[in-house]
Parts: C-alpha cells; structure tokens; sequence
C-alpha cells in the first residue's frame, strides 16, 4: 500500500521534500518488514536517512515510520503498522 501526500503551497506540513515547490509531492510505502532491519541495512549502504524511527498516525492508526531522501531530495516514508515497530 502507498500514501501520496500532496501539499498546499506555503502551508507544507512536515517533514516534507528539501525544495518544496508547487505540485510537489512527498510519498509513504507501507511495509511488512522490520523497520530495524530496514533502517540499518539503509545506514550500510549510506541512504540519506531524513528522520528515523518515530510513532506516527495514518489511515489504519498508530504506526512507525522511517523518512529518507531520494537523489532530488524529495522525502520518502517506510510506514509499518506491525505493533511490534510501535514505540510508546
């Protein structure tokens, strides 16, 4: 499952993309594996990590998310709803 968030210029919520434009968008996969294993295989291989573990809320309640950057700087979510991932 994906998420697109598409923001309102000059009303951008966070985080969000590095340059924020007009039309921009930010986007959110859902995963089934462990964020750990995600997070530090991405560490290894040196991806840009924008924030890391914490609790967020989506369409399904309460979830964890990871955020990276992608080359341009766009952001981009990894979401699991595992409640193991969960952090209080």
């Amino acid at each position: 499952m994906f998420k697109i968030n598409v923001h309102v210029s000059g009303k951008e919520f966070s985080p969000h993309a590095k340059n924020v434009m007009p039309g921009s968008t930010d986007f959110c996969l859902e995963v089934d594996g462990n964020l750990d294993k995600i997070l530090s295989n991405m560490k290894e291989k040196e991806y840009v990590i924008a924030k890391g573990k914490c609790t967020k809320f989506g369409f399904r309640g309460k979830m964890t998310s990871i955020y990276l950057r992608d080359p341009d700087g766009n952001l981009v979510e990894l979401s699991s709803y595992n409640q193991n991932e969960i952090q209080e």
